[in-house]
């Protein structure tokens, strides 16, 4: 019954972007198709705790978020994952441990979480006994092996963003060097 109703959301909503006819609002129509199935997936993680297709859910969920910056929201649903699926001996639900911990090591690099991934990583290596091979994974270890390296360069978003905002709202008076030459931390 709870597979059903998951793929009469997902349905639901590919019939409805399929419907959407092409012209300048069709982009902010299928964003808002996408929107209300993330709500109608997060209203079903909510009512179905214990669900089976929790894990799952959580994962489309967690790539959606991460695909938008939404990376608090992706590491949640990730964390909450990894935690229902790691060290389970069921060949789906190491798939997604996989898949989960390449994710979430991604989103911890990216963000200067460092210990936290430090963290991860040992606890990948105590119940698989080495990493995991996907992409997203080595990314993160070869990206927390540069900000080590690169500690006051690694994650100077938080400058950059201030270098923009000072382009924007002081027009000639600003000196964008005092900013983006500062060195940073892993907090940006």
């Amino acid at each position: 019954m709870r597979q059903q109703e998951l793929n009469d959301k997902f349905a639901a909503a590919r019939n409805a972007s399929a419907s959407v006819q092409p012209g300048p609002d069709s982009g902010a129509q299928r964003r808002a198709i996408e929107t209300e199935l993330n709500n109608e997936l997060e209203s079903f993680l909510t009512s179905h705790t214990n669900s089976a297709y929790g894990p799952s859910v959580r994962l489309f969920l967690a790539r959606v978020y991460q695909l938008r910056s939404g990376y608090s929201e992706a590491m949640d649903h990730y964390r909450l994952v990894w935690g229902a699926v790691k060290g389970s001996a069921d060949a789906t639900a190491q798939g997604m441990a996989q898949q989960t911990a390449g994710g979430l090591a991604k989103l911890l690099a990216l963000t200067g979480r460092l210990e936290e991934l430090n963290v991860l990583e040992a606890e990948v290596r105590q119940l698989y006994g080495k990493g995991f091979p996907s992409s997203e994974w080595v990314w993160a270890m070869e990206m927390r092996a540069w900000a080590r390296k690169h500690l006051t360069d690694a994650y100077k978003c938080g400058l950059y963003c201030l270098d923009q905002l000072g382009r924007l709202t002081q027009y000639g008076q600003f000196r964008p060097k005092e900013i983006t030459e500062t060195e940073s931390s892993t907090n940006g």
